[in-house]
């Protein structure tokens, strides 16, 4: 099992099947998507709904010496470490420290980490600020709401945590300082968490606002210290400071008056310090001064997690619902598995949208050679929850010693090998016998004449002695053909150099052998049932191969009208900053989501294609724009297979996915060449805000592979990948729009692209969706006529036909 599993099973509570996976990887040494937290960060979805779940980051063990800054928009992300022993974010800024103007910084500008988002998690993460004993240094500050910490430390002196405002769960951390090393006026709730004195001061000083419920409550933890330190619990920053201890272990660093009024007499009538239940040699009641308070059983037992930091919307962080996760099936196989001709297409039509299905089965590969080739290892890094696997075709004597095994020796060990890989990575093995050929009998018995019947047998073997599920696909493809007949079992057959092939699928095969999949799945592995179809979806065909890069599938999305065609052809891709987006959907409130698109381009009986594509930092430029062009290429030569014209296609782009589709309209040569460009939000100069980035941004760092400051060679980079400056006459019309409260890619770059496109005597249309964001989903709520814009629009210049879908 992979390393960072366990920990996100742990921390995550997931059962088998629903396992988290994260969404991006941080580690000093290069191996992650990211070697920086802030850039790892800074790279997330704009995400601010709590109803969505959050973007996930593992931090690899190591040092990182860093600040790290969390916005507003892009709070509700989650950073998971290993260990919070060997995981440090860490940074020594004090008061003291000079400023850019020669200054001392002042206390709230010295956090190592400070969080103005809402909806953070951090968990199993070091938090330290290493200034050392020089006065204030924070190590974290947080301005936001409903941020969690679990099995984290903060390490630092004076002022180690400023909590300001917001609400705010700390749940099995450590605290170590020594004067107001947790303050400020936020409701903060700190649950099982040791709180260690350096040396002699206060452990809290809140500020807790007149008329706020509650400030601080600290319950089922300990308090200790270094040899020799005495402390107080607390003393008031602001008069109304609110602090609660409840049944928590004090040692003997606990000074026996436990508080302290900061000199202000008055503020001992309008603060609110109590206690309940505290034990050790700290805990003293008759010790503490008189104008604390010790609370009831009653009142401490209401003061839950629950009901201290409900607020207006009921949050209770301590009952969190799991992450949610598609479940993911990976299919391994020969060519009978593929998508291209065999059962792995139609497999994939009768899975919901709980689930994800990788196909990496190859044609011409046996139990043998797809390993030796270096396909197994890459197909169990996709770390799959459920891994269907089917070889035997290709083992078969005459296959040649690279690919035949012997059914009772080495294709059995083979296979055995295989069940024990996945079970060793911690997803369930599912073997699958052969799909039979459909070669009948010549006495016209209507029976099938097989040779695969050892290879099957072998693998019933193996199931029953691993005691892993069984897909008796042989039994049930035979059994159905042999109903069926010569005749209908003829129309499963593909035509491959005029003669009928009885080995692979045409569509109607691969649709009818994949139902006898499924059906043997919801027998054997009845926990799979849920997410299983009855009826093919029929609107969109999933994950069709359209190219190969880096030795892994480009896949596609296809949607196929219902009547004869031909249709206008629509290439759909993604934003997200060259570094994230998917092709079908992502989390709700995630700002790369196209799935707006989907249903105007249907109903508006439109073929289209929606692409995924090599992301950043793991694949640089030009690999996403390479791949652009491969899938046009593909659409070009495979439309008319899906309905679809390809003499009317236009490519669909959303801001970095727009920059994608601009520049491959402005640089297209022949075989590239499309009718239309539909640009939403499209980034077509890179220069134009680079003074207010102060550099190169995140995202454009990672793609590029280059610095943040702006040199003349990255300069000429960026000028060079602008569509902006490659518009010349004789190109496709341009159909841009955007929101005119984009904060993200401004309304200017598609003012200043309309205008050098037209004065090219290229046809570009504008239009702009009053007081809309960089995001899609909420423009339709902004201006409810965009999307019929957009089709009209469509519709005159592809010359497409008007009908709409059948309803």
């Amino acid at each position: 099992m992979r390393s960072w599993l366990a920990v996100f099973v742990a921390c995550c509570l997931l059962p088998f099947g629903a396992r988290a996976t994260p969404d991006a990887v941080v580690a000093t040494d290069g191996s992650g998507q990211y070697r920086s937290v802030q850039e790892a960060i800074s790279t997330a979805p704009l995400r601010t709904d709590p109803a969505t779940p959050p973007w996930v980051i593992l931090v690899k063990p190591g040092t990182y010496h860093e600040r790290i800054y969390v916005q507003r928009e892009r709070g509700h992300v989650r950073i998971v470490g290993e260990d919070a022993a060997t995981t440090t974010i860490t940074y020594d800024l004090s008061t003291g420290s000079p400023g850019p103007d020669g200054k001392p910084i002042g206390t709230f500008r010295t956090p190592t980490v400070q969080i103005d988002g809402d909806g953070m998690e951090w968990e199993n993460i070091t938090i330290a600020n290493s200034a050392g004993p020089v006065g204030q240094a924070l190590a974290l500050r947080v301005e936001g709401d409903r941020v969690v910490f679990r099995h984290c430390r903060f390490l630092g002196w004076q002022d180690t945590i400023l909590l300001n405002r917001g609400r705010q769960y700390f749940a099995d951390c450590y605290i170590e300082g020594h004067v107001d090393f947790i303050f400020g006026g936020a409701t903060a709730y700190f649950d099982r968490c040791e709180i260690h004195a350096l040396k002699d001061g206060y452990l809290t000083a809140a500020s807790t606002p007149k008329g706020q419920t509650h400030g601080f409550v600290f319950a089922d933890g300990k308090i200790t210290g270094a040899a020799g330190v005495k402390t107080y619990l607390g003393r008031p920053w602001r008069d109304y400071a609110q602090t609660v201890f409840l049944r928590t272990e004090m040692s003997g660093v606990v000074r026996a008056e436990g508080w302290h009024n900061w000199n202000k007499p008055q503020a001992e009538i309008t603060t609110r310090y109590a206690e309940f239940g505290s034990t050790g040699p700290g805990a003293n009641p008759a010790g503490r001064v008189p104008w604390a308070k010790a609370l009831t059983a009653a009142a401490a037992a209401a003061l839950t997690p629950a009901e201290v930091l409900r607020g207006h919307d009921g949050w209770n962080p301590a009952g969190r619902a799991p992450i949610a996760r598609k479940v993911r099936i990976v299919l391994v196989g020969d060519s009978t598995v593929t998508d291209e001709v065999g059962w792995g297409r139609g497999f994939k039509q009768l899975l919901t949208d709980a689930t994800e299905c990788i196909n990496t089965a190859r044609g011409g590969r046996s139990s043998k050679s797809f390993r030796a080739e270096g396909h197994w290892p890459p197909a169990l890094a996709l770390h799959g929850d459920y891994y269907l696997i089917q070889f035997g075709h290709n083992d078969q004597p005459g296959k040649g010693p690279a690919r035949e095994t012997d059914a009772g020796t080495t294709f059995l060990a083979n296979m055995a090998r295989y069940v024990d890989e996945v079970r060793a990575i911690g997803a369930q093995p599912i073997l699958v016998t052969s799909l039979t050929r459909r070669d009948f009998d010549h006495e016209g018995r209507g029976k099938i004449v097989s040779t695969l019947t050892p290879y099957v047998d072998a693998v019933r073997k193996v199931a029953a002695e691993k005691r892993v599920p069984l897909v008796d696909l042989y039994a049930r493809s035979v059994e159905l053909c042999e109903r069926l007949g010569p005749t209908e079992s003829a129309t499963f057959n593909p035509i491959k150099n005029g003669k009928p092939d009885t080995t692979h699928l045409n569509a109607k095969g691969t649709a009818a052998f994949a139902a006898l999949v499924a059906d043997e799945l919801r027998r054997v592995v009845p926990e799979l049932a849920p997410f299983l179809r009855a009826e093919p979806a029929t609107d969109v065909l999933r994950d069709i191969k359209y190219g190969e890069a880096d030795g892994e599938p480009l896949l596609l999305d296809a949607h196929v009208p219902v009547g004869a065609g031909p249709f206008p052809v629509a290439i759909l891709v993604h934003g997200g900053g060259w570094s994230r987006g998917d092709k079908h959907s992502v989390p709700a409130g995630d700002g790369a989501d196209i799935s707006p698109w989907f249903a105007p381009l249907s109903a508006a009986n439109f073929t289209w294609f929606s692409i995924n594509y090599r992301l950043a930092p793991e694949h640089r430029w030009p690999a996403c724009f390479d791949d652009v062009e491969t899938a046009i290429r593909w659409a070009k030569a495979h439309a008319a297979e899906f309905k679809g014209d390809p003499q009317r296609m236009a490519l669909f782009g959303h801001s970095s996915g727009g920059h994608l589709v601009c520049l491959a309209a402005t640089l297209a040569g022949e075989d590239t060449r499309v009718q239309a460009i539909v640009g939403f939000a499209p980034v077509t100069n890179h220069e134009q805000d680079l003074a207010a980035r102060g550099g190169l941004s995140p995202s454009l760092q990672g793609l590029l592979n280059l610095p943040r400051e702006v040199t003349v060679g990255s300069r000429a980079v960026l000028r060079d990948i602008s569509p902006l400056n490659h518009v010349h006459a004789g190109l496709p019309p341009f159909l841009l729009l955007h929101g005119e409260a984009d904060k993200t890619v401004p309304l200017q770059q598609s003012l200043d692209f309309q205008a050098k496109l037209r004065a090219n005597g290229v046809r570009c249309d504008l239009l702009t969706i009053p007081g809309a964001p960089h995001a899609l989903e909420t423009w339709a709520q902004l201006r409810p006529d965009y999307e019929a814009h957009y089709i009209a629009w469509l519709r005159e210049v592809l010359d497409a036909p008007a009908e709409r879908a059948p309803q």
